[in-house]
């Protein structure tokens, strides 16, 4: 890394003028009252990277992360059913364009007795455990480097899943979600659907006090070429009044794709400082069927300030340590800029960046 930038960056880290967690909570734009809302993301941020690649130097760049814009609504068909819709997508901040509907894009039924039925694009359950569980989403420290991640870096399982259906409902406690599509991945668009390429996904959290569990299993028929199943167990519990503490375990296993075979260990921290929070993340691959030595530790720190209702600062720091036959990245999908390696490298990065939601 650039010793002067990162002298300048690391301090803005721990002085607590910066952001890392989910996005803020923005206030949607009402165009029609509740038929018609507009709502989106400006995420950017300044990133010095070191993919410890030979022959290769350090980069400084410019990262559009999670910025999207969308419109969704609301139509009441009577006092209990509703029906929603949404439309999202995902837009490049830091060099123009992005396709049309990438994010979230559905419409389907809302029943106060029976709960939410949707049809559409959209993340599978297995993915919004994560999403939920990590505290550090969006920035460098992200945790689908590893989480859902092969040993080389090439496959991820967490996805957004094309001709969906999902139900979403709560009992007492427990919100269950459930996921079935019929083509996963509808590499054809134009051709009916193909089944052989169908997914199945089902997370669920229980709410006990201030204990909150989860867990998560998926099944695809064919990813990378190959089926695949996870299982994804995690809890989250206060250790302070301002603090808390997450614990995650995933399985991954594939008859063809010997470096989804294997599992990722994480342990997660927050503690808020009156409009500050800090967080830290650490995850731990074991080795993969790909390599004898394809084990790895990603540790991720971050800092973020609320500067008001809608808007924060941040900054993150990732360092991942592979073993000689794995290849994870400092960064993956969850971050606009992926920071790739080499088998055995130990790739690192430091960020500082902007989020406003509205």
């Amino acid at each position: 890394m650039n010793p002067t930038l990162a002298k300048t960056l690391i301090p803005a880290l721990f002085a607590g003028t910066a952001l890392i967690a989910a996005p803020s909570a923005g206030a949607a734009v009402p165009l029609a009252g509740q038929a018609l809302e507009a709502y989106g993301t400006i995420d950017l941020s300044l990133d010095l990277s070191d993919n410890d690649i030979p022959g290769e130097s350090s980069n400084f760049s410019l990262s559009s992360n999670a910025s999207l814009l969308g419109l969704r609504g609301q139509h009441d068909i009577d006092s209990n059913l509703s029906l929603v819709w949404q439309l999202a997508q995902e837009y490049r901040a830091d060099s123009g364009g992005g396709a049309f509907a990438t994010h979230d894009t559905f419409a389907g039924f809302r029943s106060r007795d029976y709960g939410t039925l949707l049809f559409g694009y959209h993340d599978t359950p297995f993915k919004t455990l994560e999403s939920r569980w990590s505290v550090l989403g969006g920035t460098v420290a992200e945790s689908r480097s590893l989480l859902g991640a092969s040993s080389d870096g090439a496959v991820n399982m967490n996805q957004r899943a094309q001709n969906a259906l999902l139900y979403i409902n709560t009992f007492r406690g427990l919100e269950v979600q459930g996921m079935y599509a019929t083509d996963a991945q509808d590499i054809d668009a134009e051709d009916v659907d193909d089944n052989d390429n169908d997914l199945f996904s089902i997370a669920a959290w229980y709410t006990l006090g201030a204990l909150e569990l989860s867990a998560g299993y998926e099944s695809w028929s064919e990813l990378a070429g190959s089926d695949a199943k996870g299982l994804r167990l995690a809890a989250s519990h206060p250790v302070t009044r301002d603090g808390k503490l997450g614990l995650i375990f995933e399985r991954i296993s594939s008859d063809d794709v010997p470096g989804l075979e294997r599992n990722v260990f994480g342990i997660n921290g927050a503690l808020r400082a009156g409009n500050n929070t800090f967080e830290a993340q650490v995850l731990i691959a074991d080795d993969s069927d790909a390599a004898g030595d394809g084990s790895a530790i990603k540790v991720g720190l971050g800092a973020r300030r609320q500067l008001d209702a809608q808007t924060e600062i941040y900054a993150a720091l990732s360092l991942t340590r592979n073993d000689d036959g794995a290849q994870y990245k400092a960064a993956a999908g969850d971050h606009g800029d992926e920071i790739d390696t080499v088998p055995g490298g130990d790739p690192s990065a430091l960020s500082i960046g902007f989020r406003f939601s509205f």
